[in-house]
């Protein structure tokens, strides 16, 4: 007997809407957790793309008592999953900080003709992650399977 691809791509896809469904705490952790990994690809990333030295410098800001990191690295924040289109779970990671847009797509320089470098550091993290999602995503699925999904 043989099965195509695709066949278990749709049957993985049902299996994920039911533990959506049925299991929405559990769901919303892993697209939580989803977050949290590409987060750090992108941290890794844009350590990498900002180890030149410009723009790569590690600055802080003491607010209440407590030390934040303010530059591209420490802006990075994950948002909260919640539902997109009424049926399935969505996280944003994004940079926050004000010039953060610059260095991703790069801009021209008041008064000369040059233009800065632009690095799609959030671009290549999403590249590596399209890669990382469908692991996590059929290990999720097997834990719901030995959860059996009697909730």
């Amino acid at each position: 007997m043989s099965m195509e691809a695709s066949g278990l791509d749709d049957f993985a896809k049902e299996l994920l809407e039911l533990g959506t469904k049925k299991m929405p705490r559990e769901s919303k952790n892993f697209m939580q957790r989803a977050g949290n990994k590409l987060k750090s690809i992108a941290k890794t990333q844009y350590t990498a793309d900002l180890a030149n030295g410009k723009g790569g410098k590690k600055r802080y800001k003491i607010k209440n008592g407590k030390k934040k990191r303010i530059d591209l690295i420490g802006s990075l924040v994950r948002g909260r999953a919640y539902i997109y289109n009424g049926n399935e779970f969505q996280v944003r990671v994004k940079n926050i900080a004000p010039h953060a847009h610059l260095v991703e797509h790069g801009h021209n320089i008041a008064g000369t003709n040059r233009r800065t470098k632009a690095y799609h550091s959030m671009g290549k993290s999403a590249r590596k992650f399209a890669g990382e999602y469908p692991n996590m995503a059929e290990k999720f699925i097997d834990e719901l399977l030995d959860k059996g999904l009697s909730r």
